[in-house]
């Protein structure tokens, strides 16, 4: 099903297959190593990174953002950095406050992807 937004929600069963949640609008291309804060006008990212680096992802104040969703990824090229996604001070992911709150692996040529969501009060919480 796509909605009016352009968002995939959905689930088959063959076996199983579930797809959380798919954004089909743009996509905000992060190509060099380095500190990004991410802003609510995107809600896609892709590390495309080549190199072992270091990649910080600040994510916004929530109430800055109430109820927004970030999908992260890497793709293969960017697969060998460490990506470390912090909140802002005051801020929650689940029930911690201490940063890095998640470091992505790092397997060179395997995409990662991680799907966070806010609660609109004060937490992060990941998908």
């Amino acid at each position: 099903m796509i909605d009016g937004s352009q968002t995939v929600v959905g689930k088959t069963t063959l076996r199983e297959t579930v797809i959380r949640s798919m954004n089909i609008g743009p996509v905000q291309t992060i190509g060099v190593a380095g500190t990004f804060q991410l802003t609510k006008e995107y809600t896609t990212f892709r590390i495309d990174t080549s190199g072992v680096n270091v990649i910080v992802l600040l994510l916004p104040e929530v109430s800055e953002a109430p109820g927004h969703e970030f999908q992260i990824s890497l793709s293969p090229n960017g697969a060998g950095n460490t990506v470390q996604i912090e909140v802002f001070a005051g801020d929650f992911l689940g029930d911690s406050n201490v940063n890095p709150v998640i470091t992505m692996p790092n397997v060179p040529g395997t995409p990662e992807m991680i799907v966070l969501r806010n609660d609109s009060l004060n937490s992060w919480f990941r998908f």
